[in-house]
């Protein structure tokens, strides 16, 4: 009779040029291709060519006084 030990929480999953790699310490235990037409993501998150990238944009350019502006308290 066989054992069964749930190691969900133990596996890693890696993605490794379109396929999702899953591991448990240092063993390959599965692999699994993925498409970015079944991949549901985040909408800053995006799958092209089996590379997974974050979208963002640049921050607004700040209008903040610079360190040396409006010196009253006498230490710059």
């Amino acid at each position: 009779m066989q054992k069964k030990t749930n190691v969900t929480d133990q596996v890693k999953i890696k993605l490794d040029n379109g396929k999702l790699v899953f591991s448990l310490g240092s063993q390959v235990i599965g692999e699994m291709r993925v498409s970015g037409e079944r991949l549901a993501l985040s909408p800053t998150y995006q799958l092209e060519n089996g590379q997974l990238y974050q979208l963002s944009t640049k921050p607004a350019t700040s209008t903040a006084d610079s360190y040396v502006e409006h010196c009253d308290l006498g230490w710059c």
